[in-house]
């Protein structure tokens, strides 16, 4: 038998435990990294040019390449890693 829905301040309903396994910062943070792997920025300038996962990462939480790239280990992918538009996949 699942847990019954509960409501929010706002009226919605939803399973507390559900959204607890949402909020977990570590499945929040690796979120973001798959998120960022699989995102073709736009334009033509940057279309051409691959761009390592750390400088993507850097670009969610603002901090600097060494951190970025130890972020990006942390959580167990390459930041090296390059994307490459989508002409060349």
């Amino acid at each position: 038998m699942s847990e019954p829905l509960k409501s929010d301040e706002d009226g919605r309903h939803y399973n507390h435990a559900d959204r607890e396994a949402c909020l977990d910062p570590t499945a929040l943070v690796k979120r973001a990294i798959e998120g960022v792997r699989k995102y073709k920025p736009k334009g033509p300038g940057r279309r051409q040019t691959p761009m390592p996962l750390w400088v993507r990462v850097k670009d969610i939480f603002h901090h600097g390449s060494g951190y970025s790239s130890e972020v990006c280990r942390r959580f167990g992918f390459d930041p090296n890693e390059t994307w490459v538009g989508e002409d060349d996949a």
